[in-house]
């Protein structure tokens, strides 16, 4: 699998507001604009069919990723049952925490995650915004730590008002 570093046309301010943040699918099929923090690394790949792009801000503890999977046909709620059926099993994932959530752009869902990291326990909050466009399930992943309400109302924020560019 190539690796790319990926340097985004839109750099966000030094400001600790968040701003918009340009990712856009290597092909040029379209651009996701997220209004995220300010991010310190980035890192992305694509194998010409999956791209997976991951982006942090150790101000704020906010990291979101953007994965992407070939759909043939399907909406949004597809998108998030097809990859949500894999996700549901990751063991961190706090079950009786798990909310649907859907506004004009995605499906989502919200979450809290728990567990053990290299011997350090922690807890996050999540947000995931599926969506299908392009012949391909996007999955954009915002998650916060520490985790608090407010930390999960910003995440659900995020992930849930993303936009769209063609």
């Amino acid at each position: 699998m190539r690796r790319l570093f990926l340097a985004l046309a839109a750099c966000l301010a030094p400001a600790a507001g968040a701003s918009p943040y340009f990712v856009s699918m290597p092909d040029g099929a379209f651009t996701l604009v997220l209004d995220v923090p300010t991010v310190n690394t980035v890192e992305g790949s694509f194998d010409g069919q999956r791209f997976s792009f991951t982006a942090a801000s150790r101000a704020t503890g906010v990291t979101f990723s953007v994965h992407t999977e070939p759909m043939a046909g399907g909406d949004n709620a597809e998108c998030r049952r097809r990859v949500w059926e894999r996700g549901r099993r990751n063991p961190y994932v706090v079950k009786a925490t798990v909310r649907e959530f859907d506004t004009r752009t995605v499906a989502g869902i919200a979450h809290r995650s728990e567990g053990d990291f290299r011997g350090q326990p922690f807890t996050t909050v999540n947000a995931h915004g599926f969506l299908a466009r392009a012949g391909r399930c996007v999955d954009v992943h915002v998650s916060r730590i520490p985790a608090s309400d407010e930390a999960l109302r910003d995440v659900e924020r995020i992930a849930g008002n993303l936009s769209v560019v063609d």
